[in-house]
């Protein structure tokens, strides 16, 4: 894990919405996405592309694993939810997949098919070709 990184977890792996846009917020100094308020309801700012960039990074070492980041898919959900919620489409696929998969959370094809649209919605093409295949396999 690089210098200056937050980790976030649980015991049970699931990560609360409030938990992870307050993580993020104390990470990076900012706020979540745009249509958020922070908990003293003042206004947020959106991420800037660097910062989302660095959040999908994190992400995706939790999620595959390197040589310094063990693969661990709480972490991986955790920053791809941080990512997904500051309006990244990428991230909110790979929420989706996780949700499949079932990768530390229980396989939630319901779960899945709500990230996979939001990841289609956002112009993910992704995103489209997973809710196609959810449907294709009978399970949306």
């Amino acid at each position: 894990m690089s210098a200056g990184v937050v980790e976030l977890s649980n015991r049970s792996g699931l990560i609360t919405r409030s938990i992870v846009v307050a993580g993020l917020c104390c990470l990076l100094g900012t706020a979540g996405a745009a249509n958020l308020v922070s908990a003293t309801g003042a206004p947020r700012q959106a991420l800037t592309p660097a910062e989302v960039a660095a959040l999908v990074k994190q992400a995706d070492d939790f999620y595959k694993g390197t040589d310094t980041v063990p693969k661990n898919y709480v972490q991986a959900l955790a920053w791809y939810r941080k990512g997904a919620e500051a309006g990244d489409a990428y991230c909110m696929s790979q929420v989706g997949v996780i949700y499949c998969n079932g990768q530390s959370v229980d396989r939630d094809f319901a779960e899945a098919l709500k990230w996979f649209r939001k990841a289609a919605d956002a112009g993910s093409g992704i995103g489209m070709v997973e809710v196609g295949g959810v449907f294709d396999a009978g399970l949306g």
